[in-house]
């Protein structure tokens, strides 16, 4: 089961990353548009293009939260979901994940090893927003539009907080002029 959530993890990032393409490329047609003098056809266009990006990010926002579920469901049960499918493997939690292909759910899972090694995927440890607020505090985890909670409020409130309390008012401004006033 793991292989397959492994799956759905990959197949969710290549969908956000889409989704990032089509915004770039939406905001090149803006930026375009912005050219063209004011008019009421002007604005319907703008108003469209808004809206096609607020809805991409709402999609990319429920493929993050998703993604973030999976990964965090698959730290916390991993050693069970593997032993019942490889009794014989030790309890020691798998740090890659082999897929494998089945042509039905209900087809049994074949346990030998196969001769030919499929590429293997590695699942990020469990990213809890402590975490990510720690890696991102410490410098390991940049923050922009790719931030896993960029487009959250309430952990972009938090940093501002935590880096005026050291009067790294630099990050303050920088936060300030990605995110606009919170």
């Amino acid at each position: 089961m793991s292989e397959q959530i492994n799956a759905v993890v990959v197949m969710l990032r290549a969908l956000v990353n889409g989704n990032l393409d089509l915004l770039r490329a939406n905001e090149k047609e803006i930026r375009g548009i912005m050219s063209n003098p004011i008019s009421d056809e002007r604005s319907t266009s703008l108003s469209q293009h808004y809206k096609y990006s607020r809805s991409l990010l709402a999609e990319n926002s429920d493929y993050l939260r998703l993604q973030t579920e999976l990964i965090q469901f698959l730290a916390k049960y991993r050693k069970v979901i593997d032993n019942k499918q490889h009794p014989e493997v030790n309890s020691e939690p798998i740090k890659q994940v082999q897929p494998k292909k089945h042509n039905a759910i209900s087809e049994p899972v074949n346990v030998e090893e196969p001769t030919v090694m499929p590429s293997r995927v590695e699942i990020p440890e469990m990213l809890t927003s402590e975490k990510v607020f720690e890696l991102t505090v410490n410098g390991q985890m940049e923050f922009s539009q790719s931030h896993p909670y960029f487009y959250d409020n309430e952990f972009a409130k938090e940093l501002l907080d935590y880096y005026t309390q050291v009067e790294n008012y630099e990050m303050c401004a920088r936060i300030v002029e990605l995110k606009g006033r919170l």
